[in-house]
């Protein structure tokens, strides 16, 4: 097996198993695209920043509209409050509401056992050894993307 089609595998198991658990859980409409939302949000908010629709763009590099089409669904959804702006009617800021953290104190559990079960195989040196490869990796590609 290639690197591509490893790559491929693990991120197939991730979304097929983190859907099914969403699904279980009662969550069935957020795909793995809304997930990635609700994450970008989750993460302005812990970093300090406020989560608009032009954040959440630059932080997905995606254009405003198309987060302005999710956005609107998963208010729709439940999963998100918008907080108009004081100043500025026409502003507002985006945050998870309690069923948008339930979904993401789930996820954390989700991720927790799908490490344990991808590190599984491997011993402790092993797992050293792949995580200063791909920490290396991904600081290569990163600095590439400037």
């Amino acid at each position: 097996m290639n690197i591509f089609q490893s790559l491929d595998a693990c991120y197939k198991y991730f979304n097929r198993n983190l859907s099914a658990m969403f699904q279980k859980e009662g969550y069935g409409e957020i795909t793995f695209n809304s997930y990635q939302y609700i994450i970008a949000i989750y993460k302005l908010h812990k970093e300090g920043d406020l989560a608009t629709i032009t954040e959440i763009a630059n932080r997905l590099g995606i254009k405003k509209s198309s987060v302005a089409q999710m956005v609107n669904t998963l208010l729709e959804g439940n999963y998100l409050i918008k907080k108009e702006s004081s100043v500025d009617k026409r502003s507002f800021t985006l945050e998870l509401s309690d069923k948008g953290y339930k979904m993401m104190r789930l996820e954390a559990v989700f991720s927790e056992n799908f490490l344990k079960h991808f590190y599984n195989p491997l011993n402790e040196q092993e797992i050293k050894t792949f995580e200063e490869t791909m920490e290396k990796i991904a600081t290569n590609l990163l600095r590439g993307m400037d």
